[in-house]
């Protein structure tokens, strides 16, 4: 590009070429030696000094302009907190000449908030920072005045929230609680957003395709900076196992019968099907895993002539999960004992 621009440079200001200007033309050779890409550089040439002396003349004049600025906390009083955020940028809206302005864009300063006053004049503190630069004064600023409300800093402990959605592959699962480590995290921050907390999530994440035990890192969601927390991450563990299916025949009880008085059932047994890992499976065959029963006060208002029978899990060491109990309903009568 340097090197056309010199080439054509010298073209138009050759001895030659000053010559021509003055020299008759015959007709036959009136047509432009330029070839057309020169043509299009002697245009934008031409265009780039027009802007150039546009710019240069009109940037003496003044203008009015707004200008996004930043503005950070001044130092907090001891053992105090926000309450609430502040904006963490306000408009300024600034007159001047255009030099100036343009300095300005690309040195923008940044507003320090008095927080120690419970309404901060926003307007003031940026006069005050803009009045360093003669010939620049603000109009004005929105907001003009915020308003700072603290309260007393303190600390909590509150459990980690995990929000990871796992998808497992056919046949797997879950074995035991998920656990996290650290499993609680300390927030301070103001009383009265801080006693509100009851727990921290993790930012939602998905995983599928799980076949194999986990330990993955965790990222907690973002607090405001008006909050601190003791961590950012955590870190994720969870045995997974192949499942297989197992089924067991449990018979009905009834709870809570007066000393005079039965229900029969029919069928008298319900199946419940589980899923249990396989290396658990040969133990759940010789151990009694659930027990199905009807509370007798569910019987004695009923008006149908059917209940449903309650599962309950009787074994807590296996990894079970109950997946149905057939029959969903039976049939009862009440039997009165003399």
């Amino acid at each position: 590009m340097l090197k056309s621009t010199k080439r054509l440079f010298l073209r138009l200001w050759s001895w030659d070429r000053i010559k021509s200007w003055f020299t008759p033309t015959p007709a036959s050779e009136s047509r432009s030696t330029f070839t057309k890409r020169e043509k299009v550089m002697v245009v934008g040439v031409a265009y780039l000094l027009a802007i150039g002396l546009w710019f240069m003349v009109n940037m003496d004049r003044e203008f009015t302009t707004t200008f996004t600025l930043p503005v950070v906390l001044g130092e907090l009083p001891d053992a105090r907190s926000l309450q609430q955020p502040i904006p963490e940028s306000v408009d300024v809206t600034v007159n001047g000449s255009g030099w100036k302005l343009m300095n300005l864009a690309g040195n923008l300063p940044t507003i320090v908030l008095d927080v120690r006053k419970a309404e901060v004049d926003v307007l003031t503190a940026a006069r005050d920072l803009i009045a360093t630069t003669d010939g620049l004064s603000v109009i004005r600023v929105q907001p003009f005045v915020l308003t700072v409300r603290l309260d007393e800093r303190i600390t909590k402990r509150v459990p980690v929230e995990s929000r990871l959605s796992i998808e497992f592959r056919n046949r797997y699962n879950q074995v035991g609680p998920v656990r996290l480590f650290p499993d609680s995290i300390d927030i301070a921050g103001a009383r009265a957003i801080v006693d509100t907390i009851r727990s921290w999530p993790t930012e939602a994440s998905e995983i599928d395709g799980v076949r194999e035990a986990l330990d993955l890192t965790l990222t907690l969601q973002e607090a405001p900076y008006i909050l601190q927390l003791s961590h950012n991450q955590v870190r994720l563990e969870a045995d997974v196992a192949e499942y297989t299916e197992g089924e067991a025949r449990i018979p009905i009880r009834v709870r809570g019968q007066p000393r005079n008085r039965d229900v029969v059932f029919s069928p008298a047994s319900v199946v419940v099907k589980y899923d249990v890992p396989i290396d658990e499976y040969s133990r759940s065959l010789s151990q009694v895993l659930f027990a199905a029963y009807v509370p007798y006060a569910m019987a004695a208002s009923d008006s149908t002539g059917f209940v449903i029978p309650q599962i309950e899990r009787t074994e807590s060491a296996l990894h079970i999960r109950i997946r149905s109990h057939q029959p969903r309903t039976v049939s009862y009568y009440h039997v009165v004992n003399e």
